[in-house]
């Protein structure tokens, strides 16, 4: 489950040319079109609270050839650009939780109640051996990326962000990312983004969300309708083999519980007698973190 949700970002450098034209005849806006397109349909989805169901496939651990499946459902509470919060329950069980804010991202898996395990660690030290104690190659704060809500930023075409025509009726526009690039395709008729792609420096996919079933996300104290947002999110993560699928539900902008943003209230509350990880404490130190 822990792949549902992990991804960082270190600054800019030239794209990696991944996504040659396909020879489609589709006509190609600017990047600074679709950042103005998409950046408009996102304003409004700076928070998001929601229910969520999910089944996660991944290869069994005793047998890497056969597929296991896992199900359970819980909430998602999203403050951008850093605040997560995603709680994992089956049968009325808690039993995960995967959150971040403006330092800290953390995982606790509470499977054993009397023994839980947290690890934790910090955004700006996150890299490729604390990523792995996750299980998957990507962090924390792309999980955003991967639901299509993000902004994309204030960069020139050709200067760290581009467009290109990757298939007919489609275009992708690509940025940097902490650890490589995040590239977003569109419908080339009105700019409706059907999904995220998350790349390392090479251009392999780390990671692949499908965007789908879009649904209007009310916003709390404003009569005026809701943006459109993807409610039923696919997403694969090939190195790993693992697939999610995400189903919203109930999704709205609306006030969140800044309790579920606060690493020590989480401590306190979920992880009490457990075993905590400091994934960024050298090897021999692991574990004596918090």
């Amino acid at each position: 489950a822990a792949a549902m949700l992990v991804g960082c970002s270190n600054g800019p450098s030239p794209a990696p040319d991944v996504r040659p034209d396909s020879g489609a005849e589709v006509a190609l806006p600017s990047y600074s079109e679709v950042r103005a397109v998409h950046n408009e349909r996102v304003a409004r989805l700076d928070r998001l609270w929601s229910r969520m169901s999910f089944v996660v496939r991944r290869p069994d651990p005793d047998n890497p050839e056969r597929l296991i499946s896992d199900q359970a459902e819980g909430n998602v509470q999203i403050q951008q650009p850093r605040s997560v919060a995603i709680s994992m329950t089956k049968l009325g069980e808690l039993f995960f939780i995967l959150g971040s804010n403006d330092d800290l991202y953390w995982w606790v898996d509470r499977t054993e109640k009397r023994s839980p395990v947290v690890l934790f660690g910090r955004h700006d030290l996150a890299g490729p051996r604390s990523l792995e104690w996750l299980g998957v190659n990507v962090a924390p704060l792309e999980f955003i990326d991967l639901f299509g809500i993000t902004p994309l930023p204030d960069l020139e075409e050709g200067a760290g962000a581009w467009v290109r025509s990757d298939a007919a009726g489609t275009v992708s526009a690509g940025v940097p990312s902490r650890f490589g690039y995040r590239s977003m395709v569109f419908d080339a008729s009105d700019l409706t983004l059907l999904g995220v792609e998350m790349l390392d420096q090479s251009g392999e996919v780390l990671a692949q969300a499908q965007l789908g079933r879009p649904r209007r996300v009310p916003v709390e104290g404003d009569g005026a309708p809701g943006e459109f947002m993807g409610t039923r999110i696919r997403i694969t993560f090939p190195l790993e083999n693992v697939f999610v699928s995400v189903e919203l539900a109930e999704q709205a902008n609306r006030s969140l519980n800044p309790g579920v943003f606060d690493f020590d209230r989480i401590l306190r509350s979920y992880g009490r007698n457990g075993r905590v990880y400091d994934l960024d404490a050298e090897p021999t130190q692991l574990g004596q973190g918090r």
